[in-house]
């Protein structure tokens, strides 16, 4: 098993010019080391991952909006990910609620065009 991931762990989009956090959504609240674990269900735009900073994917209207307004000049904007499903990885064989915990090799597809990654998990390695 890999590194879980705690709430409040830093991720980053390869479209976003800055990180974001992911929190805890679950109704569990299992914690270890001082802080909530996470699930691969905890995917929720607006309700576990925070919007990043500004997006440069111009798949996303609010780009396209203002880069068009701009004349053609990429103009980044404040990006909620639009997800369409849950993290995806390893198969966990820890599972809390019904859902296998959230570990820092997970992914999270957006819709816009980019992979969201744990960047830095809030957690030590746990042994299964």
């Amino acid at each position: 098993m890999g590194t879980v991931v705690m709430s409040g762990a830093s991720i980053t989009c390869p479209c976003a010019l800055g990180p974001s956090t992911i929190v805890s959504g679950s109704k569990t609240n299992v914690t270890t080391g001082g802080g909530i674990v996470l699930t691969m269900m905890d995917c929720q735009p607006g309700t576990n991952i925070a919007p990043f900073p500004a997006c440069t994917s111009m798949s996303n209207p609010a780009v396209a909006a203002a880069t068009s307004a701009a004349l053609g000049v990429l103009t980044p904007s404040t990006c909620t990910p639009m997800i369409s499903g849950p993290w995806t990885s390893e198969k966990s064989n820890v599972i809390i609620g019904g859902s296998p915990v959230l570990t820092q090799s997970c992914q999270l597809t957006c819709g816009y065009g980019g992979t969201i990654t744990i960047a830095a998990p809030g957690q030590t390695k746990l042994n299964s």
